[in-house]
């Protein structure tokens, strides 16, 4: 395919330009992460695994559409799942996760809006994380962040392992997953969820020049410094997790009750994620 074109599978479109691949998620539902969320992104990075170990490493940009990045778990679907059904969900949620934060090229998310819960996640498995500044489309802040503590569950293992692994600061991380609170790009940038905030409009230039300092390597040095970074998700990968915590909580009869309050403020909304 010649550089600058772009494919697209169902609603991820992959545009490969001359030293990056930009991937725009675009599934709807402010991009909730469910089954087909989930099956789609790692369809294509599978297609975007392979390195070529001797020329530049190649980064991939990630991003989302209209004011969202990702609104989070798509609990419109999670919440009709019986016990054995999460399970296997949240085996393949850590799957394509890890893969993500795995991936053997380097990865910029370009984080566009609304980035909650897994999508919080969704940005810190990226390598580099640049966030506009507001909304494109209006001016308006946006928010990224996690709500696990309001809905009254723990984060899945690899979640945890990601953002022990993505930010340095106990304060901060306790801050993000204890609190509730979400965050405007400035404030999720000083926590360490975000290493660049750009300006509106300027989102695009960022995350380029982002990504052209990633392109410094060759694709195998760039694999391997990567395997050795993130040594911990990488072993991750080869876990079975526990997840017996996370649905013991999930299915409990308070945890119930919030996530009722949530699908009604979703139905009201007609949004998918949380």
């Amino acid at each position: 395919m010649r550089k600058g074109t772009a494919r697209i599978m169902s609603k991820i479109e992959i545009t490969e330009e001359a030293h990056w691949d930009w991937v725009k998620i675009s599934l709807g539902r402010g991009n909730a992460v469910g089954p087909e969320f989930l099956n789609q992104l790692d369809a294509a990075l599978k297609r975007m695994s392979i390195v070529q170990e001797e020329g530049p490493a190649r980064p991939i940009i990630l991003t989302g559409y209209g004011d969202f990045f990702s609104a989070g778990l798509d609990i419109s679907i999670l919440s009709s799942y019986n016990r054995e059904e999460l399970n296997l969900f949240l085996n393949r949620f850590q799957e394509v996760f890890l893969n993500l934060a795995c991936c053997p090229r380097p990865t910029v998310a370009a984080v566009n809006g609304h980035a909650v819960g897994a999508g919080c996640l969704l940005l810190l498995a990226c390598d580099r994380r640049i966030a506009e500044q507001a909304l494109a489309s209006s001016g308006r802040p946006y928010h990224i962040g996690m709500k696990v503590s309001a809905l009254g569950v723990p984060l899945p293992p690899f979640a945890a392992t990601l953002v022990r692994t993505s930010l340095e600061s106990l304060t901060h991380r306790l801050n993000l997953t204890l609190t509730g609170d979400l965050f405007p790009p400035g404030d999720a940038q000083q926590m360490g969820m975000v290493d660049r905030v750009a300006g509106v409009g300027e989102l695009r230039e960022a995350a380029e020049k982002e990504a052209a300092r990633l392109t410094h390597s060759t694709g195998r040095t760039a694999a391997l410094l990567k395997s050795q970074m993130k040594l911990e998700l990488y072993q991750s990968m080869e876990q079975e997790p526990d997840n017996n915590p996370f649905l013991d909580a999930w299915y409990s009869a308070e945890t119930q009750r919030r996530l009722g309050r949530v699908l009604e403020k979703l139905h009201n909304n007609g949004k998918g994620g949380e």
